[in-house]
């Protein structure tokens, strides 16, 4: 009965199997319609497999077939893609004076979080342009009403954020990422492309980023006309946002590096060999240096040229060729507190996080301005 169950499974998925190989071998796209009708063939060879046992008199529960197990999983995994429907850009109208060597470090103050109490970062952060209100996202296990904390960093003090139902809803899953838009307003979207602008009288817009789903959205190039995105396996898709087109430009497992450099359409990631890669996408082009970065995170400067990047006792600078390098900043190695971590904000903005081993355990965080 084993036997001849598994031939009518075979039938079935020898016929599609080849589709499936060639869409995986494309980037594992493919559009809704027809990811539905793949489930529906999957669906129909499994039940007149189960016929077939019960033909023989006998209970089907016995019964397995890891090749049916082996295309269910390929199938589940293809992200759907909505063939040439685009959405219109959102352009941040960025301009920024390239930073050909980072020569001087303007410190803000050292904002503590009181983790214990208040939660704990999620490692992702915004600056507005106007470089007044600083959004902290905090890690996943708190509610979508405590998720972020708003500082400003003008008055200092942290400010109440209270965001719409729609927005707590689009969040409520942890698939979604954040930006601020060109007028200082702020922008969640979640991994489906749908996405809505609260704007400053708390009233929402809704606003798509994408219609590719099943991928971690990075946000929009300054033009608006493409969109950074990245598979769990490491694969990172440049998309564009007119008519939802894609390419593959490159493989990480460090998504805490992925960014746009300020004030471009140019990417910047680290590859799965460590190494520097930066890709033009308006020229199509991809550059590959022969540096190497083991970090965890950092901050591409203005320009392209150098990356900032910090852990435990100093803060260094590094050009992106890995040709030259220099130390922003040095802390005694007897210091309870310590870096753990650079990240990026706004132009030539960027965030230290710090970790206070102290009597009291807690991270902090400074927004600080490189020249």
């Amino acid at each position: 009965a084993a036997k001849e169950a598994n031939k009518v499974i075979e039938e079935y998925l020898n016929d599609i199997e080849p589709e499936i190989e060639m869409i995986i071998a494309k980037g594992n796209f493919i559009t809704r319609e027809r990811k539905e009708e793949l489930i529906s063939i999957l669906d129909e060879a499994h039940k007149k497999a189960i016929e077939t046992i019960k033909g023989y008199g006998v209970d089907a529960g016995f019964w397995y077939s890891a090749l049916e197990e082996e295309i269910k999983r390929k199938i589940e995994n293809m992200v759907i893609r909505e063939a040439k429907i685009g959405t219109q850009p959102l352009k941040m109208n960025e301009s920024f004076r390239p930073i050909e060597k980072p020569t001087k470090l303007i410190h803000g103050e050292i904002v503590w979080l009181d983790v214990m109490n208040k939660g704990y970062p999620a490692y992702r952060f915004g600056l507005s342009p106007s470089g007044e209100k600083l959004l902290i996202e905090l890690q996943a296990n708190t509610s979508a009403v405590e998720r972020f904390r708003l500082y400003n960093l003008r008055t200092h003090e942290f400010e109440q954020l209270a965001l719409p139902s729609e927005a707590m809803e689009l969040i409520s899953n942890g698939q979604y990422n954040f930006c601020w838009t060109a007028d200082n307003e702020l922008y969640i979207y979640s991994y489906d492309g749908e996405g809505m602008v609260i704007t400053n009288s708390g009233n929402t817009k809704r606003k798509s980023i994408t219609t590719i789903t099943g991928v971690a959205l990075y946000g929009s190039s300054p033009s608006g006309e493409f969109v950074l995105a990245r598979e769990l396996s490491g694969k990172i898709y440049l998309l564009k946002s007119d008519d939802a087109s894609y390419k593959i430009i490159g493989k990480s497992y460090k998504d805490k590096v992925l960014q746009w450099i300020p004030g471009t359409d140019m990417a910047f990631f680290i590859d799965e060999n460590n190494r520097v890669n930066v890709y033009d996408a308006q020229k199509d082009s991809l550059n590959t240096y022969q540096s190497l970065f083991d970090g965890y995170a950092c901050a591409v400067l203005p320009g392209g040229k150098w990356f900032v990047f910090g852990e435990g006792f100093e803060l260094k600078a590094m050009k992106t060729d890995g040709s030259e390098s220099s130390t922003l900043l040095r802390l005694d190695e007897t210091s309870l507190i310590m870096i753990a971590g650079v990240y990026p904000l706004y132009g030539n903005n960027i965030l230290v996080l710090w970790m206070n081993h102290g009597d009291k355990f807690d991270y902090g965080f400074q927004v600080c301005t490189i020249e």
